[in-house]
């Protein structure tokens, strides 16, 4: 049976696939990585120049900094409270997963993303036939531009551990986290993916 977890904003897609114990066949899982969209080519965004009367009959322009990550509302520590989503299935209710308090992704003004995933509580699904949490540990890290309500991460593919828990037991795994793109919304409190199948809230910490 396929499963899907998501990193800290929907980003990347860890599927876990769990080959179910049936007619005592011994279980086992293994685990890949797909990224939902790919990545676009950076934009850089002109910063907008304002202009005031410094004297009658003169202006005088003031430029706003260009900084390298695009938009700096994204700037900072956030933590994530935790990520929602739901999967259909077919015959049943769907799968609904929740989980990845803790998590850590740190935006710097050069153009950095830091996600840290050593306190990161496992995401947890709940369906018809199937009780299974996933945790992820490592550290991840990318450079990233933003725009628009928009942003690019770039760089190669990362390593993360992937620990898979249910009635069968847990199976670990190594495997790479690829880079991505979404849409969000960014306010001086709270960073959030906007649109698609993930919901959640990181503060500014």
């Amino acid at each position: 049976m396929r499963r899907s977890s998501v990193g800290i904003f929907g980003t990347t897609v860890v599927v876990v696939v769990v080959l179910a114990a049936c007619g005592g066949h011994s279980p086992h899982a293994s685990v890949t990585t797909v990224t939902p969209s790919s990545p676009l080519a950076p934009t850089v965004t002109s910063a907008p120049s304002t202009t005031s009367a410094a004297a009658a009959g003169s202006l005088a322009p003031t430029t706003s900094a260009v900084i390298a990550i695009g938009d700096p509302c994204l700037v900072g520590r956030w933590v994530s409270r935790a990520i929602s989503y739901d999967t259909p299935v077919a015959g049943t209710a769907g799968e609904h997963t929740t989980g990845e308090a803790g998590a850590v992704v740190i935006y710097t003004a050069d153009g950095s993303e830091t996600e840290d995933y050593t306190d990161s509580l496992p995401l947890v699904t709940t369906s018809k036939y199937v009780n299974q949490s996933v945790t992820l540990r490592g550290i991840v890290k990318w450079q990233v531009h933003a725009s628009n309500g928009h942003y690019v991460q770039t760089g190669p593919p990362q390593p993360i551990t992937v620990t898979t828990t249910n009635a069968t037991g847990s199976h670990a795994a190594t495997t790479m986290q690829n880079p991505a793109s979404a849409d969000y919304v960014c306010t001086a409190t709270t960073l959030s993916p906007k649109g698609g199948a993930v919901s959640g809230v990181l503060d500014r910490s």
